[in-house]
């Protein structure tokens, strides 16, 4: 009998997408299909379902009608489809509420959120459960991502376990940024539909207001988060954003598990959009690569070593380090190209220092899918001294490439990247997020590049790194296995 595994979830590529959660929604349960049979102890079958963005969709005509309903929530009857599309092994469902969703972003215009958001969501978890019965899917396990989902685990647990088709489901919240908590006003509380008890500073009160993702975390069976050591930080006040003590609270059922990354799509030997396809064992096509980049951002040709960033030019993606080290990085022997838009005053600084240091530095506000794998595909070293890091994936995708780290050891980058010794690691890092170590580090990279023999070795050892989301997946079965048991 297959153990049946709903996803739920505010984005997932290539449908809709703002950032890793729709990447990691977009992999995972593929791979969970893949990976799972009864030889590796749980046949599963894996369902996700989505808010439909309408005027951000291109595929309805693709979509089949498998549910027509009328949920009355929050004082209002309100009338949705349920849209059915299936990719490869993985049945995708689609939450269509024009009201609701039939708008021109995902979460607000121009990084500005909907004053309603806290009804889109509440609505949406609860017409996923709601809607289980009218498609004759029963999950075992209901999989929660982010604050989107995280009233989910409540109104399963105080509104809908008296039925006794819900009341063996078991529910699972994953934190992919604790950042972000779906934050609102106690004053929209009515957009909830749940009893007034359940507000109070054990409940989804927090400093006076409502937050959405703490709901998820106390009422979930289980947390995981999207690398080990993250789950170890978030307990502390320093990366615990005000969570810490109910995250400690809850500390026997958090699991740290590392997201993973798709090796049929990252892959230099098939990539489409490099200039020349390499592998570990013809690295030459390498250099083509590296030429072209040079040519792309108007670099000198050079032979020294080139460090490539992909990434939002945000605070805690370490820039501002970045931003007080640019002058001697570049005379240490580097030359360096960024990718990336985020905070104005970042692209403004970046814009002004391409001009001052033509020929050895390039920089490319916003984002271009080509140009990220073609800077993967060329950079000898890749550039992400974050200051903290719930997974991150782009040093995932360098050492695919390729491409060796120089990170921050924080989060999923103290799990995937370890100094290179001379023999063994595939990477470099340092801790405490000073200029200095910086520096230094980058210094270290710099001497091991020039001495061939050994960095032949640390490419090697790179090339030979494992993140795929098979390895990941192995340990979301393990955990489904383990809570449906409990």
């Amino acid at each position: 009998m297959k153990t049946k595994i709903l996803f739920a979830a505010a984005e997932s590529a290539p449908f809709f997408k703002t950032g890793g959660l729709a990447d990691v929604i977009g992999s995972l349960p593929e791979f969970l299909a893949e990976s799972a049979s009864p030889e590796t102890g749980l046949d599963v079958e894996v369902k996700v379902i989505l808010p439909f963005y309408r005027r951000l969709a291109n595929f309805e005509k693709d979509c089949s009608v498998a549910l027509e309903a009328t949920l009355n929530f929050a004082g209002k009857d309100r009338t949705f489809r349920i849209l059915s599309l299936r990719k490869q092994k993985v049945e995708y469902l689609f939450c269509d509420q024009p009201e609701l969703f039939d708008r021109d972003a995902i979460y607000g215009p121009a990084g500005k959120d909907y004053p309603d958001n806290i009804l889109r969501f509440g609505f949406f978890s609860y017409a996923v459960l709601r809607s289980m019965i009218g498609l004759n899917f029963q999950p075992d396990i209901v999989h929660c991502h982010d604050w989107h989902t995280g009233l989910l685990p409540v109104y399963l647990k105080e509104i809908f376990a008296t039925d006794p088709f819900y009341r063996k489901m078991k529910s699972i919240m994953t934190i992919h940024n604790l950042g972000y908590q779906g934050l609102f006003p106690k004053d929209d509380w009515p957009a909830l539909s749940l009893p007034d008890r359940l507000f109070n500073p054990e409940g989804l009160e927090f400093y006076g207001q409502i937050n959405l993702l703490k709901a998820g975390l106390l009422w979930a069976d289980r947390i995981t988060t999207v690398s080990p050591t993250y789950s170890e930080e978030i307990k502390t006040e320093e990366f615990g954003q005000k969570l810490e003590g109910v995250l400690s609270k809850r500390a026997k059922d958090l699991i740290g598990i590392l997201n993973g990354i798709d090796y049929q799509y990252w892959n230099p030997e098939t990539d489409p959009l490099l200039k020349k396809n390499y592998g570990k064992d013809r690295l030459s096509g390498k250099s083509e690569n590296k030429a072209e980049l040079f040519r792309q951002f108007f670099l000198k040709p050079s032979d020294n070593p080139l460090l490539g960033v992909v990434s939002r030019l945000v605070p805690p993606k370490g820039f501002d380090l970045i931003m007080k080290t640019l002058p001697q990085i570049l005379k240490q022997g580097f030359n360096l190209v960024i990718l990336g838009s985020g905070l104005p005053e970042y692209e403004k600084f970046f814009e002004s220092a391409a001009k001052k240091h033509q020929g050895v530095f390039g920089f490319r506000p916003g984002y271009n899918e080509e140009l990220a794998h073609r800077i993967y595909g060329g950079a000898d070293f890749f550039l992400m001294p974050s200051l903290f890091e719930p997974c991150g994936l782009g040093q995932m995708i360098a050492l695919r490439y390729g491409a060796i780290p120089v990170v921050r050891e924080t989060g999923g980058l103290a799990d995937s990247v370890f100094n290179f010794d001379g023999a063994i690691g595939n990477g470099f890092s340092f801790v405490p997020a000073k200029a200095a170590n910086l520096l230094d580090t980058l210094q270290k990279a710099g001497a091991v590049y020039r001495n061939k023999k050994v960095w032949a070795r640390l490419v090697s050892n790179a090339f030979a790194s494992d993140f795929s989301w098979s390895n990941s997946a192995q340990k979301y079965l393990a955990l489904y296995r383990s809570v449906i048991k409990t």
